[in-house]
């Protein structure tokens, strides 16, 4: 019988805010959890914030048009039919993997709950945008992702299937990245690209050993000069990605790596799903 510390440690969460982006996160991450044995837990969360403040945008966020002022009562009946429409989602697509699915809507603060619900998880999927923010990363998504210990996986604009996978990274490559690299080439059989952007030669030397140790197969090595986000960008266009693997250091603080960083860059100018592994 497993415990619950056994439970969390083996846990994914799905949060869920109806727009494609984490719809995308979220049917990647059920193909994930069927081939890794784990639980899935879903998550949409009635935002109090839109409920008690009677300026706040429903027309961003759910599409509507208002005519008269929206009671509160309302407002979180609105906000509620959304959220089972998006939690039904997702157990049907739990339903096609064979992968039961806790949904679970609950009213708050929108970022802090998903920070607390996701504190025990070995992975959070969550979308970038938000309605709205259908172009930017959404205020949201910056709060939850600055305070997050785990693993991320986060949605791209197309849902498709995962035929190349491109692992990028600069000074090292940790056995944690390869391990999710190994595991999601077995998951989907894809081609995997393993992109070295390190300046020092002796980095990429050491990374071209680690590769070549691995065991991993169908593999190829790219190695660029220039920028990490525009190596990034640039290979994935050329080679077709579909699925970028970083990793992310910790011991740097995570508002640099949302405010000028090759992440950054990468989430603002690529439309494909994110896969950001905790390297620390």
């Amino acid at each position: 019988m497993m415990t619950e510390d056994t439970q969390n440690e083996n846990a994914m969460l799905i949060a869920l805010d109806g727009s494609r982006p984490s719809q995308v996160a979220a049917a990647l991450a059920v193909q994930i959890a069927r081939q890794a044995c784990w639980s899935v837990r879903g998550l949409f969360v009635v935002d109090e914030r839109l409920v008690v403040e009677p300026d706040a945008n429903l027309e961003k966020e759910l599409g509507y048009h208002p005519g008269n002022v929206l009671t509160s009562d309302e407002r979180a009946d609105l906000l509620r039919k959304k959220g089972d429409a998006a939690l039904r989602w997702l157990e049907e697509q739990g339903q096609t993997e064979h992968v039961a699915v806790d949904a679970n809507l609950m009213f708050g603060g929108l970022p802090d709950l998903i920070i607390n619900q996701a504190q025990q998880a070995r992975l959070l999927a969550l979308g970038r945008h938000g309605y709205a923010h259908p172009h930017n990363l959404g205020h949201h998504f910056r709060a939850i992702t600055h305070a997050m210990p785990t693993s991320l996986l986060i949605g791209g604009e197309e849902m498709r299937p995962i035929q190349r996978l491109l692992l990028a990274c600069d000074e090292r490559l940790s056995d944690e990245m390869l391990a999710w690299a190994s595991r999601f080439q077995r998951l989907w059989e894809a081609q995997l690209w393993v992109l070295i952007a390190a300046e020092n030669e002796t980095a990429s030397q050491n990374i071209e050993a680690q590769i070549a140790a691995s065991g991993l197969s169908n593999v190829e090595l790219i190695r660029r000069s220039e920028d990490t986000a525009v190596a990034i960008l640039t290979t994935s266009r050329a080679r077709n990605i579909d699925l970028i693997l970083m990793g992310n250091q910790r011991n740097n603080a995570l508002h640099d790596w949302l405010a000028g960083s090759s992440l950054n860059e990468v989430l603002r100018n690529s439309p494909l799903p994110l896969f950001v592994m905790d390297t620390a």
